[in-house]
């Protein structure tokens, strides 16, 4: 028997948008896209600021990850 990997749809991430993901004991990080670039390897990184909210508001930090990487973090898209 062979498993897969689950796959979610891919939503075009560009600078402004805005995804998040919800954590255990009411809290949600809320990300949004500073920029995304390629380095010299041809990997591409996400820079954003992520907004932890839940039974404390902490203030807004910058956070780098790999696109591959962000995308399994912060799967679900916001609109606007």
């Amino acid at each position: 028997m062979w498993f897969r990997q689950k796959t979610l749809p891919v939503h075009h991430i560009s600078q402004g948008d805005s995804f998040r993901r919800s954590r255990p004991f009411n809290v949600v990080e809320t990300a949004k896209i500073i920029d995304v670039d390629t380095d010299n390897f041809g990997i591409s990184h996400v820079r954003f600021t992520v907004q932890v909210s839940g039974p404390v508001v902490m203030d807004e930090e910058r956070r780098t990850l790999s696109m591959e990487s962000f995308r399994n973090l912060y799967p679900e898209p916001l609109t606007a």
